[in-house]
């Protein structure tokens, strides 16, 4: 048994051909038609003749179209009752899908926010190793700068109190302090030579007349290493920092699912606060939205609109809605 359907493939002619059955059932023709209009007389005296011409006309009309109609019910019928067979299956197939495509899409809206977040860690990890370098390369360059006493006791204290800033270094606050401890160790003893130097520049100065020369000699020369022994200080000072700054960082590599292909963002608004829309004139006082000048506006800012919490504008919050 087949289960294939044969179906009569009708054409124009086919149809013409049966309806001019019915009109000849009827006593009605289009050839008569014809033949009455050629010997149709138009003129005042004739009028009966002519309107009784354009009722047949109208009887003839209303013989065509009842056959149409009568000759397409049944495929209408046939057609809604396709129709509703199919919309049976379909809805079938759509509760099936139903609970599955929510557990799909949030699953892919998981993945995407996930991706999102990580993209924005690294930028907040990068920032802080940004700033960390850099504050250690400047602090460097002013250490080694430093000539007096006092102005290293100065930077090392500005040093301590920025490796206590929890807020700004968060969770890499002991890595900030264990990274400035070679320079803070270089800082003290470049203090501790920048004191003995500056005692020996005053004890010089103080009574040079009545020092032995072998003493002024002595201080002389301890003053000439300590000048060495600073400008190596300096040197180490510098080449720490530039060290620590282009030491490659640890970085994770987060792998994430793959979302198939075949998604697409739709961008969608709605009004949040009717007086701002009025106010706008995105909305009447009826608040009845003024579609096209909101579309308008969508349409040339839709680069500002990157996710589902969007932006608000004028009472409008325009947002993206993705269909994965």
């Amino acid at each position: 048994m087949s289960n294939e359907t044969t179906t009569t493939a009708l054409t124009p002619e086919i149809v013409k051909g049966e309806i001019q059955l019915a009109l000849t059932a009827a006593e009605q023709s289009i050839q008569l038609l014809h033949l009455a209009k050629a010997k149709l007389v138009m003129n005042e005296d004739n009028l009966p003749q002519i309107k009784e011409y354009l009722d047949n006309c109208d009887k003839i009309s209303k013989i065509v179209e009842t056959e149409r109609v009568q000759k397409k019910q049944p495929y209408l019928d046939n057609g809604r009752a396709i129709d509703a067979g199919a919309k049976l299956l379909s809805t079938e197939v759509e509760l099936a899908k139903k609970d599955v495509y929510a557990t799909y899409s949030k699953l892919c809206a998981d993945v995407e926010r996930k991706k999102v977040e990580a993209a924005k860690e690294e930028i907040r990890v990068a920032t802080i190793r940004s700033t960390m370098s850099t504050f250690k390369t400047d602090m460097a360059v002013k250490v080694a700068a430093a000539e007096k006493y006092s102005e290293l006791v100065a930077l090392e204290r500005l040093i301590n109190l920025e490796t206590a800033n929890k807020s700004r270094y968060q969770e890499f606050q002991d890595e900030m302090k264990s990274n400035v401890k070679d320079i803070t160790s270089l800082i003290a003893a470049k203090k501790e030579a920048a004191r003995e130097r500056e005692g020996l520049a005053e004890n010089g100065q103080e009574g040079a007349e009545n020092k032995p020369d072998e003493q002024i000699l002595e201080e002389m020369d301890r003053k000439e290493e300590l000048d060495t022994k600073i400008a190596e200080l300096n040197t180490k000072i510098v080449h720490t920092a530039v060290n620590q700054s282009t030491k490659p960082t640890e970085s994770v590599t987060q792998v994430f699912a793959n979302v198939p292909k075949g998604g697409r963002k739709y961008y969608r608004w709605e009004i949040v606060d009717e007086a701002a829309a009025v106010k706008k004139g995105w909305a009447k006082e009826t608040v009845v939205p003024e579609s096209e000048l909101i579309d308008t506006f969508l349409n040339e800012n839709k680069s500002k609109v990157v996710d589902e919490t969007g932006i608000i504008e004028g009472g409008v919050r325009f947002f993206q809605f993705k269909k994965y």
